[in-house]
């Protein structure tokens, strides 16, 4: 995060990738869930949902509320080509929602309201 945010040295978002990728393959969640975003927006490397869905997978599977969260936002709009699937979605939202993610609850209770 100091490359990202250039606290304390230049801001290179190129180290920032690295280091982070160093430290999401050490099972950071918070470093796994920050890869997912980089693949997910690509604004660092090349856009890639699938490398997206991994990464953000590894920190889901540690309870990482926004990962989960992430999750069901892709599986729900079907985002970078991804195949959309509601049930997926509602799955990842209610995990999320359990671990505390409000906007996960509130997409959880409209899909849950809206599918009948």
């Amino acid at each position: 995060m100091m490359y990202d945010n250039g606290i304390g040295v230049s801001q290179n978002h190129y180290k920032a990738f690295e280091w982070t990728e160093k430290a999401a393959i050490l099972g950071s969640a918070d470093a796994q869930y920050t890869l997912g975003l980089y693949y997910d927006v690509g604004n660092v490397v090349k856009q890639d949902s699938n490398k997206a869905i991994e990464w953000y997978e590894k920190a889901a599977a540690q309870e990482h509320e926004i990962a989960q969260f992430n999750l069901g936002e892709i599986y729900y709009t079907g985002h970078g080509g991804i195949k959309q699937d509601t049930k997926i979605a509602l799955e990842w939202y209610k995990k999320s929602c359990d671990n505390g993610h409000k906007e996960a609850c509130e997409a959880y209770n409209f899909l849950i309201n809206n599918s009948k």
